[in-house]
């Protein structure tokens, strides 16, 4: 049995329910049970706190997720549970620790770790008993992209393998059928999902004017399609950011952007992706040097170009996917540039795909190699 521990099963925003349903859809042969987080309702095993009450409280809230998941794990029957923790950050790698201590029946722990940071916050008496655990095979780490092995290898000494690449909003195995571009459409550049600090929000409006400041009047008009960012009643951020973008582009009637919900549907998201013509990610460096992006995923899958700041992570599959820029008149050029129907561009979507679908299969081999270590525990229990 795969116990999957996700406190944000329930949230569609972002890609945690749609990750989910990837890791059922490669190994479809094994019983599932989710965890999740109790705001998600009357919902079986809604039994963590969220991910607000571990920020908060994160002293209390590990009392009581240890608690409640102690209990769940001793109450089953089997003795070969296998725990997956698809994104792991620091407070779960210490549920993870605890839970060891405090069940019965020792389970596997299988945690994706997709950022660096979250190994850094734990303190040198846990990285040690993290060390502990890897190296008695109670725990494994696993993550989405090699830079992150190489840190976590080297920086921390623990093992690692980089072979839990997910799919994130786009279906592997759906082709995305792609609007072409007709004569006077303009050319469109995606900057989608929550614009967040390190997603490059405070930069946007700095290469939205570069943008409009390398358009001319003779070059074929830019579109940016754009999510607003999420509204408060408490916060006026995501208000000056829409005015400072709107501002940024108001002198250059060639470069236009259309705002889209910041709470896109499955859907609405796949619908907005076949009317692209490049996926702009002009991620900060420091926040992405080692982790992975979903929309790198969803713009291969999608056979759009991405254009993405120097050095991010997901480099030998980014190689053939996109094209980097370091500052705002850098992505200016390539925008003009590339929006140019001629312009020869270097863009190999095979090579990208390719390179994709192989670390897919990464991760179906080692969900399929939990799964043989779970069959094997029981005919060991049949003999």
């Amino acid at each position: 049995m795969f116990v999957i521990l996700e406190r944000n099963a329930h949230v569609v925003s972002g890609h945690e329910h749609s990750q989910l349903l990837a890791i059922r859809s490669m190994a479809p042969d094994v019983d599932y049970k989710l965890l999740q987080a109790k705001e998600a309702g009357e919902t079986e095993n809604a039994i963590l706190c969220s991910d607000r009450e571990t920020k908060k409280n994160p002293v209390e809230s590990l009392e009581q997720d240890v608690a409640a998941v102690s209990n769940y794990l001793n109450a089953q029957r089997e003795d070969d549970v296998v725990v997956i923790v698809p994104n792991a950050g620091a407070f779960e790698v210490r549920l993870a620790l605890e839970l060891l201590q405090a069940v019965a029946r020792t389970p596997l722990f299988v945690l994706r770790l997709l950022r660096p940071g979250d190994v850094d916050a734990l303190d040198d008496a846990e990285r040690e008993q993290l060390r502990r655990q890897i190296a008695s095979g109670h725990v494994q780490l696993h993550t989405e992209t090699v830079e992150l092995t190489h840190f976590l290898n080297e920086t921390h000494g623990m093992q690692a393998e980089d072979n839990f690449l997910l799919p994130c909003t786009l279906n592997p195995d759906v082709e995305v059928n792609r609007q072409p571009r007709g004569a006077g459409d303009p050319f469109r550049v995606g900057f989608l999902g929550v614009p967040r600090s390190e997603k490059g929000r405070r930069i946007m409006p700095a290469v939205l004017a570069a943008v409009a400041r390398t358009v001319s009047q003779t070059d074929p008009p830019v579109q940016f399609v754009m999510q607003r960012a999420p509204r408060s009643s408490l916060r006026l951020t995501p208000y000056v950011y829409e005015a400072r973008c709107n501002w940024a582009v108001s002198r250059n009637s060639a470069v236009s952007i259309a705002w889209k919900s910041a709470n896109l549907s499955d859907d609405d998201f796949r619908e907005t992706f076949t009317n692209l013509d490049m996926l702009l990610l002009p991620y900060n460096r420091k926040a992405y040097a080692h982790r992975g992006s979903g929309m790198i995923i969803d713009g291969v899958l999608a056979g759009v170009p991405v254009l993405h700041t120097k050095g991010m992570a997901m480099a030998n599959m980014l190689k053939h996917a996109g094209f980097a820029a370091e500052t705002p008149e850098d992505f200016a050029q390539q925008i003009a540039r590339f929006s140019k129907p001629e312009a020869e561009n270097g863009f190999q979507p095979a090579a990208a795909r390719e390179h994709l679908f192989a670390q897919f299969d990464r991760t179906r081999i080692l969900l399929t190699s939990l799964a043989e270590r779970q069959g094997e525990c029981a005919a060991r229990r049949g003999e």
